[in-house]
């Protein structure tokens, strides 16, 4: 990947994501720095901030522990889901969503499971299909799914369906629920800053992106074409 000429932020992208399980936090902490020099350095410090401001007192308590947590990130906090500039770039960059509690889905999520995993309360990222989820790593008796974009809301099986019938999914149900991993989120992250830049028509942006999931995805043909179409736009014909 070196003859990509590689930002900074891209290179210890590339590092981090030889790790296994690729760190969430510090994953999209790159991606933000990635995109904006100025994204300060506390990313993790901060979500250990909001961790600390959590009593749990029994994690095995899944009802509580999503109670208390629910309580804490979305009334006392105040995140929420930005429903009036949902594909602004801000809404995929950690800092930002810290800063502004507010973003897109995965983001939310992701915010979520950090939190949770630093009060021993293990989360799952579910990807359904156009609006990501979490989900309680042992649910116990009765399986539930939680919506960080629409403030912690409670869903259950029987709701995710209504919505792969309402949607038109064409992915099986079942793919559509299962618990997919730190990459897989991070992939998606990144395919979410490459559309924002997209409709934006900002092309420096959107060849970060590629140059990104060209790290996470390097043997993917498709994004070596359309990071050549982006580089002739730029008119970069060297490269």
């Amino acid at each position: 990947m070196s003859s990509l000429n590689l930002s900074d932020a891209q290179m210890a992208f590339e590092q981090l994501s030889a790790r296994d399980p690729v760190p969430m936090d510090l994953g999209l902490y790159w991606i933000a720095k990635d995109e904006d020099s100025h994204t300060p350095d506390t990313v993790t410090s901060q979500l250990d901030a909001i961790a600390q401001q959590i009593h749990i007192p029994s994690p095995d308590n899944i009802l509580d522990a999503v109670s208390r947590i629910n309580h804490h990130l979305f009334i006392e906090l105040q995140f929420r889901g930005d429903i009036t500039d949902y594909y602004n770039p801000q809404n995929s960059m950690i800092h930002k969503v810290l800063l502004r509690k507010q973003g897109l889905p995965i983001l939310l999520s992701v915010v979520y499971m950090e939190v949770a995993r630093r009060l021993n309360v293990p989360m799952v990222g579910i990807g359904f299909p156009q609006h990501f989820l979490v989900q309680p790593a042992k649910c116990g008796d009765v399986s539930f799914f939680i919506d960080p974009f629409d403030q912690g809301a409670i869903l259950t099986e029987s709701d995710l369906l209504d919505w792969h019938q309402h949607w038109g999914i064409d992915i099986p149900f079942e793919q559509c629920i299962v618990p997919i991993s730190n990459r897989s989120i991070l992939l998606r992250v990144c395919h979410n800053l490459f559309y924002a830049h997209n409709r934006l028509h900002q092309c420096e942006g959107m060849l970060r992106s590629i140059h990104r999931l060209m790290i996470l995805q390097p043997d993917m043909t498709q994004l070596h074409r359309t990071r050549s179409v982006i580089l002739g736009k730029l008119q970069r014909y060297p490269e």
